[in-house]
């Protein structure tokens, strides 16, 4: 029960956090502020949380489980070979992120939620910026797997560093 119960609690607690996330995004991107925004408005939270809910749903959660499955089932023809089954995982998962913080900054650009679809957009950007994307990657991964045991802690504590840091990169280097 008391399992349960902190389940139901964790799940709820990640469209609070992405709302927080994109609040802080917001004001990181509008103002080069890093202080921490305050836990208000707490349906306003909710209401901010969504595209980004979406956009980790469609670059994250959707390739990642696609590509394991297709690994899944070339895991039976490289037998002896275990490491090639999850070199496609560990790629997609590793440029999932990217992805992530690319269409979200073309979403706050244009406050249009159809450019954070824009794929032709999102290649390109990714081969623009994808070197000063590198770094703040390694470390989001390297936090996130540091932090193993209490995964979803690390992984909040990464995207609250990765997120300014990449929107503060993006902005220095958008116009050059």
């Amino acid at each position: 029960m008391a399992v349960a119960a902190l389940l139901i609690f964790s799940l709820l607690g990640i469209p609070f956090f992405l709302g927080y996330l994109a609040r802080y995004v917001k004001q990181v991107r509008s103002s080069n502020d890093l202080t921490l925004p305050q836990w208000n408005e707490w349906i306003a939270l909710l209401v901010e949380s969504w595209e980004l809910l979406l956009l980790i749903f469609a670059y994250g959660l959707l390739p990642i489980l696609l590509v394991w499955k297709v690994s899944s089932v070339w895991s039976d023809w490289v037998l002896y070979f275990e490491f090639f089954t999850w070199l496609p995982t560990t790629v997609v998962l590793f440029i999932s992120i990217q992805l992530i913080a690319l269409a979200y900054s073309e979403f706050l650009e244009t406050q249009k939620l159809e450019a954070a679809f824009n794929i032709g957009r999102l290649i390109e950007l990714y081969k623009h910026y994808w070197s000063e994307l590198m770094i703040p990657t390694i470390t989001f991964w390297g936090a996130v797997f540091l932090g193993f045991p209490v995964f979803g802690f690390s992984t909040a504590i990464a995207m609250t560093i990765y997120f300014p840091i990449v929107f503060i990169e993006l902005e220095n280097n958008r116009y050059r």
